[in-house]
């Protein structure tokens, strides 16, 4: 495994162009981190504070038609809740060593920009990466273990047909894992050494790793895989954990205010636009006026295009791209407006989230961005390390995603294809 990028990493890459502006460099993956608005947000404390309503005024009284002295009852006043939402933090590193450099340089100042600026961009699709499967699944992890087989310091680990989400474990061979128990709680099982990612099998969802023997030992079926220094507690709460919560977050219990509790539909079965509907009808009745978007696995959205018995919308924003053949996004029309269908390469297999974007935010001090120095921060090779002949780059984000209203949100769960 190379911690370093070599003159072998980047030959043939020299004379490429690559953007330097994050904006530019974001991959097209980042689907919810662009639907989502990020505010930065005036920090109280170590905190982000955020006021919500959590119950209506109830000091309203009935009478017959002709009544007389009639004796008002109390006004019973809202409830409005401060919410407090943590900033986690993310960060990513990537080193070029001096010899890349300096080959770089002597071809002139354009191959030198190049040569970084493969590295910044690549840097920046891996924490792209992270920061969206977080956006989904921060604090509930990238998968469950199915079945568990192997000896010693070698494990063959298939993930759950439910869990599984290709895109997550595309192009992982030598990602760092944790493992958590299976109700994400507790340390991490793998207390000894962190687990490695030597193989991965898409068509199996099989991931062949290795470890420390006593912690593969201890790892066993049910439990959560978590990527490395992520944990329940590191990342910040994702839609999934955000909806499904039902107990304290962000200071506010959810067993005490119902607004404050997503829904959670289980035993889908086979998904249809039906399912979505009656989906979004929890959170209807519990107010939601809004377009909504439903996330889904790139399987069930073949399987919703191929659902005849939907109702389609075309307006004037149609395009090909939308629509006729349902190649990117599907939109149909639900009891609160638009119902959106998003197909998403990291939505687990087995799961659907339906939120409305309107009501969804992140919170922080800073979007992903490069740390950088120099006199206009253009330069991205920001630290020259001590005992490496090398530089490296290093960007960064902190922040939190937040609901005002998780009850207008749901999971689906249990989707099958059979």
């Amino acid at each position: 495994m190379t911690d370093t990028n070599s003159v072998n990493t980047l030959v043939g890459n020299f004379k490429e162009i690559y953007g330097t502006d994050i904006k530019d460099l974001a991959p097209n993956t980042l689907k919810l981190t662009r639907r989502i608005g990020y505010e930065y947000a005036e920090a109280l404390g170590n905190k982000y504070h955020q006021p919500v309503d959590l119950s209506m005024e109830h000091g309203v009284t009935y009478a017959a038609a002709g009544a007389a002295n009639i004796t008002l009852l109390d006004p019973v006043a809202g409830q409005m809740e401060d919410a407090q939402v943590n900033g986690a933090q993310v960060f990513a590193r990537s080193r070029v060593d001096y010899e890349s450099i300096y080959k770089a340089n002597q071809a002139g100042k354009k191959a030198f920009a190049q040569a970084t600026q493969h590295i910044v961009k690549r840097l920046t699709r891996a924490a792209s990466k992270r920061l969206e499967i977080s956006t989904l699944h921060g604090r509930r992890g990238i998968g469950t273990l199915g079945t568990v087989t192997g000896s010693g310091t070698t494990r063959t680990w298939v993930i759950s047909a439910a869990s599984w989400a290709a895109g997550i474990w595309g192009g992982s061979k030598n990602m760092t894992l944790d493992v958590f128990a299976a109700n994400y709680t507790g340390t991490k099982v793998n207390a000894n050494a962190k687990v490695v990612v030597t193989a991965v099998d898409i068509a199996t969802r099989t991931i062949t790793v290795s470890g420390n023997a006593t912690d593969l030992t201890a790892i066993v079926a049910g439990m959560q895989i978590f990527p490395e220094t992520a944990s329940p507690t590191n990342e910040f709460a994702g839609i999934d954990a955000i909806v499904r919560n039902t107990g304290t977050l962000f200071n506010i219990d959810a067993a005490a205010y119902e607004l404050w509790k997503g829904h959670v539909v289980g035993s889908v079965g086979r998904i249809s636009m039906s399912s979505v509907l009656q989906g979004v009808a929890r959170a209807v009745e519990m107010g939601l006026e809004d377009d909504v978007l439903c996330v889904v696995s790139p399987k069930a959205f073949e399987v919703l295009n191929d659902d005849v018995a939907a109702l389609r919308r075309y307006d004037d924003s149609y395009e090909v791209k939308e629509g006729v053949n349902g190649v990117e996004n599907i939109r149909y029309h639900g009891q609160s407006g638009t119902v959106e269908i998003m197909p998403h390469l990291f939505q687990k297999d087995g799961q659907a989230h339906i939120i409305p974007p309107s009501q969804w935010k992140r919170i922080g001090a800073t979007d992903l961005t490069f740390i950088t120095r120099g006199a206009n921060g253009e330069e991205k090779l920001i630290l020259e390390l001590p005992n490496s002949p090398s530089s490296e780059m290093r960007c960064y984000f902190n922040g939190a995603y937040f609901c005002e209203a998780p009850a207008h949100s749901v999971v689906l769960d249990g989707i099958t294809y059979t």
